[in-house]
């Protein structure tokens, strides 16, 4: 990587380290210069977002991974959060879940928000399938 090149700025809402692990290693692999940043549940990434305890210098990202089922607050909720407010609704957002659940995928957003949920074989998305993640074009939600 070039000193020209710029990293993406993501964060990633991910409870499961397993999954983290993967993601990281799917960035790795596709080869996209990225610069992650990690929070396990709804309420530490809406600090992160919001300039809160211990994240008063977190950068603001360009692009968010979230998933829907966490502790403490749910993917939904942060969703609603970060479209209902000004500064923060332009950030893409991409939706995964391991739930085969089909009503996990059901996410309404409103008209002109930049949201993808990822499909998959059973209502999700598996973390380590790179098709799935060559299909999200991250230069058009950007």
């Amino acid at each position: 990587m070039t000193a020209a090149t710029a990293l993406l700025r993501v964060l990633l809402v991910e409870d499961d380290l397993g999954d983290v692990a993967l993601m990281e290693s799917s960035f790795a692999e596709l080869q996209v210069p990225a610069e992650l940043h990690h929070v396990v549940d709804g309420a530490e990434a809406l600090a992160f977002l919001h300039h809160e305890a211990g994240y008063a210098d977190a950068p603001r990202p360009d692009l968010i991974l979230l998933d829907l089922n966490m502790p403490r607050v749910d993917g939904r909720q942060v969703l609603a959060e970060i479209k209902a407010d000004e500064q923060l609704k332009a950030i893409p957002v991409v939706v995964f879940t391991t739930s085969a659940n089909p009503n996990a995928r059901k996410i309404s957003v409103g008209p002109g928000r930049r949201v993808v949920c990822l499909p998959g074989s059973s209502g999700s998305v598996r973390l380590d399938d790179r098709a799935a993640w060559r299909a999200v074009d991250v230069k058009k939600l950007l």
